[in-house]
């Protein structure tokens, strides 16, 4: 199951705000303990939390500083956009399970934050499939499509151990 930093989100559902956008809410676990609920505001607001937000501060600390968080994004970094992040990462699970069930071995995955590209390969070899032409058009389409500050980045995944960070 898709976790950062030993944080899960359990019961994820997602509905739409009051402007047609989606948003999340779930129960989140830590260490394999239930801390409570959590949810997006419907109204764009701050998200809400049903627990102690402070017991994370320490591994939202710790995953702003990684590298899985852009430089310019840094210092923004909090529980909400670790949460969002995570909920990202648990869409990507469930692609990959899906890909993994009709055969594929590998998802490789491109956004930008709004933008949501990807696709599923045999390989799982990182370095070839960063070398193959299908991959580097892939890449050329996204920057074509995505806001031009997209770092042109993407994810590889070839095992469900890829969803688990520890940072």
């Amino acid at each position: 199951m898709a976790s950062i930093n030993g944080i899960q989100i359990k019961n994820l559902k997602k509905f739409k705000d009051h402007e047609g956008c989606e948003i999340a809410q779930g129960d989140v676990w830590y260490k394999g303990k239930k801390l409570g609920y959590w949810s997006q505001d419907y109204m764009c607001g701050p998200d809400t939390y049903g627990f102690d937000e402070s017991v994370l501060s320490g591994e939202v600390e710790k995953y702003a500083a990684s590298d899985y968080v852009e430089e310019k994004f840094k210092k923004l970094c909090d529980l909400d956009i670790l949460l969002g992040n995570l909920v990202n990462i648990a869409e990507e699970e469930k692609t990959y399970k899906k890909g993994v069930k009709s055969g594929y071995k590998s998802y490789i995955s491109a956004t930008d934050g709004f933008h949501v590209k990807g696709y599923y390969t045999m390989d799982t070899d990182i370095k070839k499939i960063e070398g193959k032409k299908f991959h580097k058009d892939f890449v050329d389409g996204c920057k074509k499509e995505f806001f031009k500050d997209w770092n042109g980045g993407c994810t590889i995944y070839t095992s469900l151990k890829d969803f688990d960070i520890t940072v």
